[in-house]
């Protein structure tokens, strides 16, 4: 049985949907994951230079679509426009349709699509084929549930950013500003991915029921769901891990050899992601934060964001006992290492899932894409795995930053914060093991996509 799998051509969407394609190979079905030339070299690169297992160099396949505006393709050397991204998106379309043609005209055909649900055509090319679709959201049930509400969010007008919003389930204490950007700033996206979704009626969530009950419930009376996550830990064995994910930077792998010199729990590890990039004020700010708290950091500054040139003068040198900056970690490893006690996050969907499978480290939280902001909401009011920073204007200030770092790494409220991720720690924990929802769930898909294969007709 054969999936075509459709990504969104971005590291943070890319990476779920693969490993996903790696958890379904293990089940007997086998794959032609479609990416960019970009995209390609770089699994091809990343694959030969790690030990990939047989099973998945003989079950999954790359096909490579190119695209007109390829030089302008977002990647790991610019900074990301998400505009941009769909128009360059929209370019894909023609040769995945000629792929597509392909592929149903010769064994073993297509059995289903697997589409990232921000492609918003692949459900159309999909319908064209009289093939079936599963959508797969990359990030939780929270911002699926708002997504889905877009048509009424934005009727009602998104333009105090204080006001309150009491209309989405699970979801305490949130305002106007916490609402996805794609839905404030990209309206008619926002509309066509919450149609989309209601119209594939089937839909892949990177996510763990016992997180999320109230916001999937509501999602489960809408379209068929499938919570499957998080997605690393649901790969059968370790070897399998070693591979599983594509990086647009070179992992600095020397850092772990730093954390090794250190004591337990005493290094921050301050990281925002593969798309978030800080301008000057911002880094400033972090870093007079981090060197007036005197607490040991490892701090992640993408490439091109010219750590040497947008940091305050002398910092590096004042800080070299204590710190390293670089420009992309192994993130599994640094979070799952004795030597990390905290996280400065982004509050992206697939960082904060790694960190609550792995150590479950106490969190500070400046969120600044994307869904990035209702996270922050349920991770600090609901969750209560961490502390939120007061902005104005997009910039906090260094005296609260330094006391929240204080507070996380050697105060009480740290270890609260830590007490209660470990709760989730083990949920997630309960979730992928034999007989837990995320594996429930998975052997449900897996049935369902064996069902098409024998009638060839919808679920």
């Amino acid at each position: 049985m054969h999936i075509v799998v459709l990504p969104f051509p971005m590291q943070g969407h890319l990476n779920p949907l693969l490993m996903l394609a790696k958890i379904l190979a293990f089940h007997g079905f086998t794959f032609t994951f479609v990416v960019t030339e970009e995209l390609a070299a770089k699994m091809e690169e990343q694959e030969n230079d790690r030990e990939t297992p047989e099973l998945f160099r003989h079950s999954i396949w790359h096909s490579i679509i190119s695209c007109p505006g390829a030089a302008s393709m977002p990647s790991s050397r610019t900074r990301f426009n998400f505009l941009e991204s769909l128009q360059m998106l929209d370019m894909l379309r023609p040769e995945f349709e000629n792929l597509i043609r392909d592929l149903v005209s010769s064994p073993p055909g297509v059995t289903c699509i697997i589409i990232d649900c921000f492609v918003l055509w692949g459900q159309e090319v999909a319908s064209d084929y009289n093939i079936p679709a599963f959508l797969f959201y990359t990030t939780n049930a929270h911002a699926l549930c708002v997504a889905l509400q877009a048509t009424n969010l934005i009727a009602r007008g998104l333009t105090v950013s204080e006001e309150r919003v009491d209309c989405l389930p699970g979801i305490p204490n949130l305002q106007v500003s916490d609402i996805p950007l794609s839905i404030r700033a990209f309206p008619s996206f926002a509309v066509g991915l919450a149609e989309g979704v209601l119209k594939a009626g089937k839909v892949i969530l990177n996510t763990v029921l016992e997180l999320e009950m109230e916001p999937l419930e509501f999602i489960r009376s809408k379209v068929s769901i499938y919570s499957i996550g998080p997605m690393g830990l649901m790969l059968p064995s370790e070897k399998a891990v070693k591979g599983h994910r594509v990086s647009f930077w070179v992992e600095e792998r020397e850092c772990l050899d730093w954390l090794n010199a250190m004591p337990d729990s005493s290094v921050l590890y301050v990281a925002f992601g593969s798309l978030a990039s800080l301008d000057y004020a911002q880094v400033k700010v972090i870093a007079e934060g981090l060197e007036a708290s005197e607490q040991a950091f490892l701090w992640v500054i993408r490439s091109h964001d010219l750590p040497s040139k947008i940091l305050p003068e002398g910092f590096i040198q004042r800080t070299k006992n204590r710190g390293l900056i670089i420009s992309w970690a192994p993130q599994p490893e640094v979070l799952s290492h004795r030597a990390v006690g905290g996280f400065f996050t982004h509050c992206g969907w697939n960082s904060v899932t790694e960190n609550l499978s792995l150590r479950a480290l106490p969190m500070i939280c400046w969120p600044q894409l994307a869904e990035q902001k209702l996270n922050r909401r349920f991770l600090v009011d609901k969750f209560q795995v961490a502390l939120e920073l007061e902005e104005e204007k997009g910039l906090v200030k260094k005296e609260e930053l330094e006391k929240a770092i204080r507070e996380i790494m050697q105060g009480d409220a740290g270890r609260e914060l830590r007490e209660r991720a470990l709760k989730c720690k083990d949920r997630i924990l309960s979730a992928v093991q034999e007989g837990g929802s995320s594996q429930m769930h998975l052997n449900d898909l897996v049935e369902d996509i064996k069902k098409l294969g024998s009638t060839g007709n919808d679920i």
